[in-house]
């Protein structure tokens, strides 16, 4: 029902190996009930290939 991000450190640690970083916002479940979370998660996986090659990314190895 609730969440913080405002704690990097696992997404530095990802980005000091090397790998490209991306922090999806998603309806909590005050705001949607299940499945929504979901549906938000793979819009923004959606949006991330779409938009791979302006972003130097490589849309065959997008994982959660």
């Amino acid at each position: 029902m609730g969440g913080d991000k405002t704690d990097l450190s696992g997404a530095r640690l990802l980005l000091d190996e090397g790998y490209a970083v991306a922090s999806v916002n998603y309806r909590l479940s005050d705001e949607a009930t299940f499945p929504a979370q979901l549906h938000d998660c793979r819009a923004a996986v959606r949006w991330l290939r779409m938009h791979a090659e302006e972003h130097k990314l490589d849309a065959s190895r997008v994982g959660a």
